[in-house]
């Protein structure tokens, strides 16, 4: 989508860029800075997919499937949550 930032201020929106989407600390930064409340806001955050999941971090396949069998133990595991 080339630069999407570009995109939605050319239509006049207000936006801002998180470049660590898994960062809370940056979400709520951002989430809690005043604007001009008579546009309408963006937050773009850039992730990792399936981040923290070595072997499905950056898969497009990973996007929408569903984790089956050893697949979402390995998953829980990596996660710390098994």
């Amino acid at each position: 989508l080339d630069d999407l930032e570009l995109k939605f201020k050319a239509f006049n929106w207000d936006c801002d860029v998180i470049n660590d989407g898994h960062s809370f600390d940056e979400i709520i930064q951002v989430l809690k800075m005043r604007k001009n409340n008579m546009k309408p806001r963006i937050v773009i955050a850039n992730t990792i997919k399936s981040k923290g999941i070595k072997q499905f971090e950056n898969d497009p396949r990973w996007h929408a499937r569903k984790l089956k069998g050893d697949e979402l133990e390995l998953g829980k595991r990596e996660l710390g949550i098994l």
